[in-house]
């Protein structure tokens, strides 16, 4: 960028960029000489977007019918989301619901939930822009648009890959990226949408594919579900992760929190829920002593739902966090994952484990038929 001073006119010269290669640009600097030895600097309200690549076929023929039947305006939930995906580049997936389908109800209002292309959430600039220049002159009068930010349902992945080696040159290291570049494949093919479940049997064939060695896999899941913490506050926090969480009736720590610090002490402590009857649970507080033995607080605190995936921490008061995020980390009942309104269930690489192994069967290192003595006794 180049900057012309003539007197009190300023003229710029800029370089327009193509598609959607300078989408999320944010960070820009002068680089000229100053001006009448003045200082230059540079403040970013919105970063840059709207940059996208032709509509291929397929996309037409997806968009087109539904653009159509919204004829420009905002009437049922499937105009808002034509509208948003036509006019604003930058949305990679959107769902909108009534405010009747909301929990809780809230009538007069429709709800909108927006993954951007380049970040996680829209910054407020550009819930603004949307709802003042693409739909406030569409809407219906007595409707209220509310642009509310995307949950993210984080999978944990673990999966152990049996392989055997008779039938590949490639080696386990080699194995395990092209199960990662699998796993990754799965998450942009079937997930990071607002429609997308995670099917498991689905998943696990994805993995077995992956290599024509691969014999099986063993895979186990946890989700993680990030909080924004409230420092400073005895606050409640009330999440609902829509899928039911794991439940047997005995303490196994279906539910446990990052670490945190409260109020009145300088230990790291965490939240695990305690099952109660018929299906309900308290969470309780614990931090672990010098010899790593949990220590718990003589009181419980909040509720958790299990076949409704509820989760209510009622009175906490966080004064700071030991990790990088205040999450909860759940086992679900079922590997089946869904997501309704503005949830959104996503596989991020950080959270995934592969290990490869040889299957000692197959590869003809261990007896794949073995003879059995069994013996008995009698009193």
């Amino acid at each position: 960028m180049q900057w012309i001073n003539f007197g009190n006119v300023v003229n710029i010269e800029y370089f327009v960029s193509n598609k959607e290669i300078a989408n999320g640009a944010k960070t820009f600097s002068y680089q000229g000489s100053t001006l009448l030895g003045g200082m230059v600097s540079t403040l970013t309200q919105m970063p840059a977007t709207g940059g996208v690549d032709k509509e291929d076929i397929n996309t037409i023929r997806y968009n087109a019918p539904r653009a159509y039947s919204a004829q420009n305006r905002g009437v049922t939930v499937n105009d808002y989301k034509s509208l948003i995906l036509s006019k604003y580049d930058e949305a990679e997936s959107v769902n909108v619901w009534g405010g009747e389908d909301n929990i809780p109800p809230v009538y007069g209002k429709v709800f909108i939930s927006i993954k951007p292309k380049t970040t996680d959430t829209l910054t407020q600039t550009q819930k603004y822009f949307i709802k003042n220049n693409i739909l406030k002159s569409r809407n219906v009068v007595t409707i209220t648009p509310e642009i509310i930010d995307p949950e993210y349902i984080e999978l944990e992945v673990n999966t152990t890959v049996y392989y055997n080696p008779k039938n590949t040159s490639r080696t386990a290291s080699q194995i395990k990226t092209l199960v990662s570049q699998a796993v990754v494949a799965y998450n942009d093919n079937y997930l990071n949408s607002f429609d997308g479940i995670f099917r498991f049997s689905q998943f696990s064939s994805q993995i077995d594919a992956a290599e024509a060695s691969i014999v099986s896999n063993i895979t186990t899941l946890k989700l993680h579900r990030q909080v924004q913490p409230k420092y400073g506050l005895i606050a409640n926090y009330n999440i609902n992760i829509v899928n039911p969480i794991y439940y047997s009736g005995v303490p196994e720590q279906c539910v446990l929190s990052s670490g945190i610090y409260i109020d009145g002490s300088t230990e790291v402590y965490y939240l695990e829920d305690m099952p109660m009857e018929n299906g309900l649970g308290v969470f309780r507080i614990f931090y672990y002593d010098i010899d790593i033995n949990k220590q718990y607080l003589p009181y419980t605190i909040g509720e958790i739902i299990y076949s409704t995936g509820t989760i209510n921490i009622n009175g906490l008061n966080i004064t700071g966090i030991s990790g990088t995020a205040f999450e909860f980390i759940i086992k679900p009942q079922s590997n089946d994952i869904v997501s309704i309104r503005n949830q959104l269930v996503t596989i991020p690489t950080q959270t995934t484990t592969i290990d490869v192994i040889v299957d000692k069967v197959s590869s003809g290192d261990a007896a794949g038929n073995a003879n059995y003595i069994f013996t008995s006794s009698r009193n």
